[in-house]
């Protein structure tokens, strides 16, 4: 309950669209419709687990696709989807792009656990 009521504060950063428009669909079943200043690509949205919302926040874009990759967000069109979000990247920087302490995290992790080398291919 506590997830849902802070992802769904967190999507009214997507009322900062400028151009284009987004129809979403939480996990509850509730619709958003998005709509920017200017016309642009429009795209639907539909994610099946809150925690995509999270994700977003913590992984930026690597998040939102690897939850496409995963199931637990469909679109009908991704080639719409991926051109509304480069259209109002810079004003939905705040939901779709890590910020520093996250990406920095990730570094760290991949630095420490996930490289690309002779021991870790053997795995």
């Amino acid at each position: 309950m506590l997830q849902s009521i802070v992802s769904n504060n967190r999507l009214n950063t997507l009322e900062r669209l400028a151009i284009g428009r987004l129809k979403l669909t939480t996990p509850d079943g509730k619709t958003y419709d998005f709509q920017g200043s200017q016309p642009g690509p429009e795209a639907e949205m539909a994610f099946h687990d809150w925690a995509v919302i999270r994700r977003m926040m913590t992984h930026g874009d690597v998040g939102l696709t690897e939850d496409y990759r995963d199931g637990r967000l469909e679109t009908p069109d991704l080639t719409n989807l991926l051109l509304l979000g480069l259209e109002n990247q810079h004003h939905l920087d705040g939901i779709f792009s890590a910020n520093l302490f996250s990406r920095s995290l990730g570094q760290l992790r991949y630095l420490l656990f996930d490289r690309n080398t002779l021991k870790g291919s053997k795995r």
